[in-house]
């Protein structure tokens, strides 16, 4: 898998994401601020609601756009081998016979990317599989889920 291109591949997706999210929040702020969700009685709760719902949206575009600029300053250059895993690394585990390929990174945890057919997951620090592979190095093993898993390759 080419880690420069993957990396170019995640870059766009949360850049969509960020945009969805902004749009959403936008929409969501401008019906809460609306004539229509003025309360018409004391118990006309639907302009508190649309304002937290709007809020909610906020602060999850902020999060996107954050996971956005972290992703975009990453470099595509070949993990050091000497290193320990860090952000950056892209990990191939096997584990019972199969290999999966996790990309370390600086947020926007558990998204699936393809690239050429293969899948790609993003792991973070407090993930189950990041907690055991941030720290260690191509050919260390963990347990997870009962089963034994090895780190195979790092790029």
């Amino acid at each position: 898998m080419d880690k420069k291109r993957l990396l170019t591949e995640i870059v766009a997706h949360l850049e969509e994401v960020s945009q969805t999210m902004h749009a959403a929040a936008k929409a969501t702020h401008e019906a809460a601020t609306h004539e229509d969700a003025k309360a018409e009685n004391k118990y006309d709760t639907r302009g508190l609601e649309a304002s937290y719902l709007a809020e909610g949206q906020a602060r999850q575009a902020e999060e996107a756009e954050a996971n956005l600029r972290r992703f975009q300053q990453l470099s595509s250059d070949p993990f050091p081998k000497t290193e320990p895993i860090e952000i950056g690394a892209l990990v191939t585990v096997e584990m019972a016979g199969f290999r999966d390929r996790y990309f370390c990174g600086p947020g926007a945890g558990g998204v699936e990317m393809e690239l050429d057919g293969e899948e790609c997951i993003i792991v973070t620090r407090d993930s189950p599989i990041g907690s055991h592979v941030y720290g260690a190095r191509e050919g260390s093993s963990f347990e997870i889920n009962g089963r034994r898993a090895t780190i195979v390759a790092v790029d």
